[in-house]
């Protein structure tokens, strides 16, 4: 049977999990409050396993300090700005533009090396090469994983 998730309903239920370490962190992006549990990482890892967690950048510091030897860095870039900018606008969640320019800053620091010492691959997005670079993923960390 499937581990059901329990998130917390509120921010105060939120907050005090965090507080007792049951959250590795809280992140707030474009006004929603998200919370990564320890308790789902931390057996995986045990068990030989390894969680794929879509991880803000700006805090990549917190993951890589508290799993130092276990942490592989994938950084998948947009094949364009333009399909980035298609993308965003396609499904209606950036109708303002500030996830666009978001990323945009994103993507210009880590071309300015702010974040790419501690990418263990790089990683030009398409959508008609999925398997291609999720093997290419997957040959990288198997590498990442014997060292």
């Amino acid at each position: 049977m499937k581990e059901k998730i329990k998130v917390p309903k509120s921010n105060k239920e939120m907050d005090i999990k965090y507080k007792g370490g049951e959250i590795l962190t809280i992140n707030e992006l474009y006004g929603i409050r998200y919370a990564t549990p320890k308790n789902l990482i931390i057996p995986a890892l045990k068990n030989k396993k390894f969680p794929v967690i879509d991880w803000p950048i700006s805090k990549i510091d917190i993951i890589l300090k508290k799993f130092p030897e276990q942490t592989y860095v994938v950084y998948i870039f947009p094949p364009t700005i333009e399909s980035l900018k298609k993308r965003l606008d396609k499904d209606g969640r950036d109708p303002q533009g500030i996830r666009f320019h978001d990323a945009l800053k994103e993507l210009k620091e880590c071309r300015n090396s702010k974040y790419s010492k501690i990418f263990n691959i790089e990683i030009v997005s398409d959508e008609n090469k999925i398997p291609e670079i999720a093997h290419k993923i997957y040959e990288s960390y198997i590498k990442f994983i014997g060292d």
